[in-house]
């Protein structure tokens, strides 16, 4: 072997990393650490919302902006249990005007939600947990992390540095396309390891069940590239959660009833 070659396959070889998605245990392999995946997609983040905000439409609900953070809050403790180091993530949520966008999360747990989209689905706060949860699931998960890896690879260009791929990742449609099968996987993670970092934190789940039920009745965006599960199978997936969860001694110390007694946003309840 010539040593170029050699020197091409151990630096390839260096560069990659093998982690388990939590619970499922999934392997993944991944091409970049999580400081610099973090560090660019928290650069992406705060770029989108300086964009947004320059157009008038970040946070211009400050109750339900509030609202998000606390259901935020409730859900972290049991996302560390899952990911131990999310303890280390500056968690944040951000509430959008613009339609482009219903919710998304960026890895590091930076969370950003369509006002329009709640306001769509008249969300309860159960709901907006189970929302909450399968974003913050993907982060969890370093479904971010995998994805750009995986597109490195497929543009057949390893040594392609991170924010290209970024850039390639979010431009080229033909890409997106390729990687449409591991996007389908990621959003079926995101619904089961959701459901049980919700019903961790002591969410009911009845609410997180009607958040699917909710969604179901949206219409199909997925239909081109199938890169999001049925609403049927995720909405299956929901019930089935829920009655494997009450199958087991209850886990949290708090109720939701409790919970909710402690909402500090009663102006919020005309969301519901």
């Amino acid at each position: 072997m010539k040593p170029a070659m050699y020197l091409l396959i151990c630096g390839l070889i260096c560069v990659q990393a093998s982690a388990q998605v939590p619970d499922s245990g999934r392997w993944q392999t991944l091409s970049y650490t999580s400081n610099e995946v973090n560090a660019r997609q928290e650069q992406d983040y705060y770029e989108l919302i300086r964009e947004m905000a320059d157009q008038g439409q970040i946070n211009r609900n400050p109750a339900m902006l509030a609202r998000l953070r606390d259901i935020l809050s409730s859900l972290i403790p049991s996302a560390v249990r899952l990911n131990p180091g999310a303890a280390d993530w500056d968690w944040e949520v951000h509430l959008t005007s613009s339609p482009d966008i219903d919710a998304i999360c960026f890895a590091g747990g930076k969370i950003l939600v369509s006002e329009i989209f709640l306001q769509q689905l008249q969300l309860r706060d159960g709901e907006i947990a189970a929302l909450l949860a399968h974003e913050a699931a993907h982060a969890l998960a370093s479904h971010q992390h995998e994805e750009l890896s995986e597109a490195r690879l497929l543009r057949d260009a390893p040594g392609k540095d991170l924010s290209l791929v970024a850039e390639q990742l979010r431009s080229d449609y033909s890409l997106q396309l390729k990687l449409s099968q591991l996007s389908y996987q990621h959003e079926a993670e995101a619904d089961q390891l959701g459901m049980q970092l919700a019903l961790d934190a002591g969410w009911n789940s009845l609410d997180l069940v009607r958040f699917y039920e909710k969604l179901a009745t949206l219409p199909d965006r997925a239909l081109l590239s199938r890169s999001v599960p049925l609403p049927s199978a995720r909405l299956s997936m929901a019930h089935g959660m829920a009655k494997y969860w009450a199958s087991l001694p209850a886990p949290w110390a708090h109720s939701f009833a409790v919970r909710s007694m402690k909402t500090r946003h009663p102006d919020a309840i005309a969301m519901r």
